[in-house]
């Protein structure tokens, strides 16, 4: 359980743990994200009430993608639940996942039901969400087909060897749980939706929600585009064109960059299926290793998979100029040299013959990034 400022609700969602008739042992473990409220005192109050509850702090706040990766660092379980501190678990959640787990030989299994109600009131249901895929595998495909609700986007159950080989959840942006979902599919990994597993969401009236959180921050497009950007080699050429183009620090509601899915009816490099199997990643780079001569989107999949610089400076010769990657150029110079923006730019335009690029990079800096 990542658990920050949530005092108010930590008690339910704890309370709805032993409504869960488990049969095998269980522990729950509980990281305090950096917490300014009562919500550490809380927590050891319950871990008093309760011999499975393992307590551990983030004197900072690090983020959901971290608080859960400490999480899994500090359990011993082979099978993992994630459980929201503002959520609740209905009676026997899940124990009915983790039956249709083992009887299905799964790597995975989500929930059916996601119940959305507001503040303190579970009786007072905003609406309700219908997952599918109950009984049947989810393939890669559901993660951006708006015809399907996939429950790897909620929450779910798992086995060790996920979060083995994902790496656990991303902590460079806000969409730990759905970058997630992309990590456990692309690794060929085997899900479905369990019959009667229904969870609660809780719908704040502070509107102090993960999602809200980022999109005030304006970061909804940002944290989708660092999703695609990981694993960028699964689209082809011209969906690669648009999420790298894309104006990931413009207004969401103006623009979505999900709304470059829409209404295309490919959007998938022909060889996608080829890199959906475990350990994807790495499979992807030593493929690209045997090759003789790489294109631009390969220069930039191999900076953000290894993050060397060269590679991106690579994919910028190569014709990848846009905002997002200028900056990472420029920052990065910056960072490593010391220099603010105006040395860098009599340094580079001194030392590069194509010096077009540096000025249109230097006019975008002065812009305000």
């Amino acid at each position: 359980m990542p658990c920050y400022n949530c005092e108010s609700t930590l008690g339910e969602a704890v309370k709805s743990i032993y409504t869960q008739n488990l049969t095998i042992p269980f522990e729950v473990v509980m990281v305090d994200d950096g917490s300014t409220d009562g919500t550490k005192e809380l927590i050891k109050k319950l871990a008093k009430n309760h011999k499975e509850i393992k307590y551990i702090l983030h004197e900072k706040n690090l983020g959901g993608g971290a608080a859960r990766n400490t999480a899994m660092k500090n359990s011993i379980g082979d099978i993992i639940f994630c459980l929201d501190s503002d959520d609740i678990l209905e009676d026997n959640c899940l124990n009915n996942m983790y039956k249709t787990l083992i009887d299905n030989n799964l790597d995975g299994v989500t929930i059916s039901k996601s119940i959305k109600f507001s503040d303190k009131d579970i009786n007072n249901i905003q609406y309700i969400t219908e997952m599918d895929f109950i009984n049947s595998l989810i393939p890669f495909e559901s993660l951006l087909d708006k015809k399907y609700e996939c429950g790897l986007y909620s929450t779910f159950m798992y086995n060790r060897e996920v979060y083995d080989v994902t790496k656990g959840y991303p902590i460079e942006h806000g969409f730990d749980t759905q970058g997630f979902a992309f990590r456990f599919l692309i690794n060929d990994f085997k899900a479905m939706a369990a019959p009667n597993a229904i969870y609660y969401h809780r719908l704040s009236g502070k509107n102090n929600s993960y999602y809200n959180r980022e999109y005030k921050l304006g970061k909804i497009n940002f944290n989708w585009f660092k999703i695609f950007e990981e694993f960028i080699y699964i689209f082809n050429d011209e969906i690669k064109e648009k999420i790298l183009s894309f104006d990931i620090y413009g207004n969401v509601a103006k623009k979505n960059i999900l709304s470059i899915f829409t209404n295309v009816e490919d959007i998938f490099s022909l060889d996608y299926k080829n890199f959906i199997s475990k350990n994807s990643k790495k499979k992807y780079f030593n493929y690209l290793n045997s090759k003789n001569t790489l294109n631009k989107y390969e220069y930039y999949w191999l900076y953000v998979y290894t993050q060397d610089v060269n590679y991106l400076i690579k994919s910028i010769c190569k014709g990848i100029n846009y905002p997002y990657q200028y900056k990472k150029l420029l920052k990065y110079i910056q960072r490593h040299n010391k220099d603010d923006i105006h040395e860098i730019y009599n340094k580079v335009t001194k030392n590069f013959i194509e010096q077009n690029f540096f000025v249109k990079l230097y006019n975008r800096l002065l812009k305000g990034w």
